[in-house]
């Protein structure tokens, strides 16, 4: 215990040190590509936990959004009676019936969503605190070596026995190799595998997301065509159908045969009354 507080305690006065006196020492050129990597791995690491985050407070909101519509359907789906009075079982069944499989949809998106796009990015985050702890080790070696160093120098320069020091200098200096050399091999490839990361979980998410929208507007139609159905008390209209030719009744509805004038240069309108100047 003693010798773990004198370390660190020794570990803290080089570093303050250092940082007064702006001391550097031949082995300052071992940082060499290191400082960089550390910046490329902190950014790294603050990019993926901000992108956690934000997955989990998107989804949750998505969550929170499913809840809504299924409350809003079911409100609706009960006031049917006060409005109508007595909706017949089958209608209210198929209108049921309706609505659940939209609320299916939110479900599945959420539950995938989860599974698969924030379980990759969890386990991708559960990844930096080895290397954090690495980085860190290395930088308490470089504090010791440092200092092993300053002792031994001074030492000479007063003339003293620097056996037992230089010892001590070799023994940190070999430690510190040690942790230098595993960073320079580790840090750059683990920045150069954030790409695949998180381009996946991005190309997940906006696929998902495509296809929760269309399956979702399709369903929603099957609802409206349901609910008309019931207030109208008329055949159910194919909603689905409908909006596909949509475009198609626009250009039948503004052809030149249909809905054109012509104006006294002889040029085409396609709305009646309208004339050139």
């Amino acid at each position: 215990m003693r010798k773990f507080a004198s370390k660190t305690f020794g570990r803290t006065s080089e570093k303050l040190r250092i940082s007064l006196l702006k001391d550097e020492t031949d082995i300052d050129d071992k940082n060499f590509g290191i400082d960089c990597l550390v910046k490329k791995f902190n950014s790294q690491m603050n990019f993926a936990r901000n992108v956690l985050n934000e997955s989990k407070n998107f989804l949750a909101a998505m969550r929170d959004m499913g809840h809504a519509h299924r409350q809003y359907m079911t409100v609706l789906t009960e006031d049917l009676n006060l409005l109508l009075g007595d909706v017949p079982d089958e209608d209210k069944e198929e209108l049921v019936k309706s609505i659940a499989k939209i609320q299916e949809s939110w479900v599945k998106f959420y539950r995938d969503m989860n599974t698969d796009m924030v379980a990759s990015l969890i386990q991708y985050c559960d990844e930096f605190p080895a290397l954090q702890m690495k980085i860190e080790k290395r930088e308490r070696k470089l504090l010791d070596l440092r200092r092993s160093i300053r002792i031994a120098n001074n030492a000479k320069q007063k003339g003293q026995s620097t056996e037992k020091l230089d010892e001590e200098t070799e023994i940190a200096n070999l430690n510190f190799n040690a942790i230098h050399a595993e960073l320079l091999g580790q840090l750059p490839l683990f920045y150069q595998n954030r790409l695949q990361i998180i381009s996946s979980c991005f190309e997940l998410f906006f696929g998902e997301s495509s296809k929760l929208y269309e399956d979702i507007h399709e369903k929603q139609l099957i609802v409206r065509s349901v609910f008309h159905k019931i207030l109208m008390n008329e055949p159910e209209v194919n909603y689905v159908a409908k909006r596909k030719s949509v475009r198609s009744s626009i250009y039948e509805d503004f052809s030149p045969g249909t809905a054109s004038s012509t104006s006294s240069s002889g040029k085409e309108n396609c709305f009646d009354g309208f004339k050139y100047d």
